[in-house]
């Protein structure tokens, strides 16, 4: 239990931590997580539905807290489901406009990812010492 509260304090903190650039990225994420799911939802059958729409909203909402793991690539198995199994017979636009969305979505996630997990902090009188936070590590260096 231990574990889960550290993961989940991490994610917090994560967050907390966060520029509005990336949360411009991530906001990104997310509108293109709705457009996906907007476009394959007719792709779904009506039986599942709530269970693919459940399961592709829970990777796109990791994928925005945690854009630097595997949820982006585990988000797409729904998208896989959908695609094979309703989209055979779908309009040449849906195809193009799914595509750009998965672009857009991938693209976001790895420059939200690529993003430094540190901060260096200054002091005025003292430029010799930086101190560097690193909140993957959940350390401070000086």
């Amino acid at each position: 239990m231990i574990d889960l509260v550290e993961l989940v304090s991490g994610w917090i903190y994560a967050l907390r931590i966060t520029t509005w650039q990336q949360w411009v990225l991530r906001g990104i994420i997310l509108l293109a997580g709705v457009v996906i799911a907007a476009l394959c939802l007719p792709w779904v059958a009506a039986v599942i539905a709530p269970a693919w729409l459940a399961l592709f909203a829970l990777g796109v909402l990791s994928t925005a807290i945690v854009p630097d793991s595997f949820a982006p690539l585990l988000t797409m198995i729904p998208l896989f489901l959908a695609w094979s199994g309703g989209g055979v017979d779908a309009a040449w636009w849906r195809y193009a406009a799914v595509a750009a969305a998965v672009a857009v979505f991938h693209l976001a996630a790895t420059y939200a990812a690529a993003a430094p997990s540190f901060a260096r902090i200054r002091r005025p009188q003292d430029n010799q010492n930086d101190l560097i936070i690193n909140p993957s590590r959940g350390t401070l260096e000086a």
